[in-house]
């Protein structure tokens, strides 16, 4: 087991050991699996992985107005906010620069460049990003198995080169004209069979409290999400 899978599995049963098992009023998780092998717009195809869709919700019509997923740590779990795991990424190659790709709007069923790489949905016009705004790791010296062939054109000036990144993370507050109940937050592609990992916390348009909300990808079955909430089980508002 590489180092990257133990780090991984460290933090999901950190996780399993704080969070209750239930879907916690107020705000909600949905992890959502869009489907395996996915295939982006050039019939490329991504073999041996499974895509998801993480989803923000409420459950009483609330809006979502702001999610911290930007790596600070929250003070009643101590858990580093962002999505976690042997994430799938593609970052581009413009005038011989890599380029990274944490935000797109492609996805599974959505087919694009971008169908075989792990991102955040909420488009650039949408958010309001604090500082330094969404960001993404990316090691691509070692070619992911099952991932599409890398592209160089031009004497490697431009194409795209596929790699295993750990983390996703972005703070941001949503434009007026977006906020909504519901939330399609990030697409993730991992490898099939594996867990990624994810705590955030989320502002709504009715309450001062900062819900803070930390699971598993996959849902781990009929468990459904792992969640600890302000103002529920840590009753801490700031």
């Amino acid at each position: 087991m590489n180092k990257m899978r133990v780090t991984v599995c460290l933090a999901c049963l950190t996780l399993l050991a704080i969070s209750p098992y239930c879907v916690q009023a107020g705000v909600t998780v949905q992890v959502i699996q869009q489907g395996t092998n996915p295939v982006d717009d050039s019939a490329n195809q991504g073999v041996g992985f499974t895509a998801y869709i993480i989803r923000v919700l409420t459950d009483n019509g609330a809006s979502v107005v702001s999610i911290d997923a930007g790596g600070t740590s929250s003070p009643g779990t101590g858990l580093t906010n962002g999505i976690f795991g042997q994430l799938l990424q593609r970052w581009d190659i413009v005038s011989s620069k890599l380029v990274p790709t944490p935000v797109e709007s492609d996805t599974f069923t959505t087919s694009g460049a971008y169908s075989i790489d792990s991102h955040y949905l909420v488009p650039d016009a949408s958010r309001n990003d604090v500082a330094p705004g969404p960001s993404e790791d990316n090691e691509t010296a070692v070619h992911p198995p099952g991932a599409p062939p890398n592209l160089s054109v031009l004497g490697g000036q431009f194409g795209y080169k596929y790699g295993f990144g750990t983390k996703l993370q972005a703070t941001f507050g949503l434009s007026a004209d977006v906020q909504s109940p519901s939330i399609d937050l990030a697409y993730v592609v991992l490898p099939t069979g594996q867990v990624g990992a994810f705590a955030f916390d989320v502002s709504t348009s009715d309450s001062a409290t900062k819900f803070h909300l930390a699971g598993v990808v996959p849902e781990p079955g009929s468990l459904g999400i792992l969640c600890a909430a302000a103002g529920l089980l840590l009753r801490r508002r700031r």
